[in-house]
C-alpha cells in the first residue's frame, strides 16, 4: 500500500471512477500516469536558470497549493510499481509521489469530464 494525499475532489472522483470500472485506486491512478506522460515529465521543470548580476540565486517557484482540502488515501501497487512511481518523482522533479498522483488524476478527470480522445 502506498500512501497518497490527493485533493477532496480528485480523491471523489477516483472512488466513483473505482466504482464504475472494479478497478482499484492504484490501477487507475497508474494509468492516468501513462496516459499524461507528456505533460506530467514537464509539469515540475524550470528553465534552467541563467546567472546574471541581477540574479544570481535561483528563486524557487511556488509549489502546488491546493485550492481544497487534501486526503489522505491509500493506493494498492505492486512493489514494483511503487519503485517506478518515486522514480518518476525523482525523475520530473515533482514535489512529492502525492503531487505527481493528484495531478495525473486532475488530468485524467479533466480530460474525461471534457470528452477527451481517452
Amino acid at each position: 500500500m502506498v500512501p497518497v494525499v490527493l485533493d477532496a475532489g480528485v480523491l471523489e472522483q477516483l472512488r466513483l471512477q473505482s466504482r464504475h470500472t472494479g478497478q482499484t485506486h492504484g490501477l487507475i491512478a497508474l494509468a492516468a500516469i501513462e496516459n499524461h506522460l507528456d505533460a506530467l515529465s514537464t509539469e515540475w521543470s524550470t528553465p534552467s536558470a541563467s546567472f546574471s548580476r541581477s540574479s544570481l540565486f535561483g528563486r524557487t517557484q511556488p509549489q502546488h497549493r491546493r485550492t481544497e482540502p487534501g486526503v489522505q488515501t491509500q493506493l494498492r501497487l505492486a512493489a514494483g510499481d511503487a519503485d517506478v512511481l518515486d522514480e518518476l518523482v525523482d525523475r520530473w522533479s515533482a514535489p512529492s509521489r502525492s503531487a505527481l498522483v493528484n495531478r495525473a488524476l486532475s488530468f485524467e478527470f479533466s480530460e474525461e469530464h471534457h470528452g477527451g480522445a481517452g
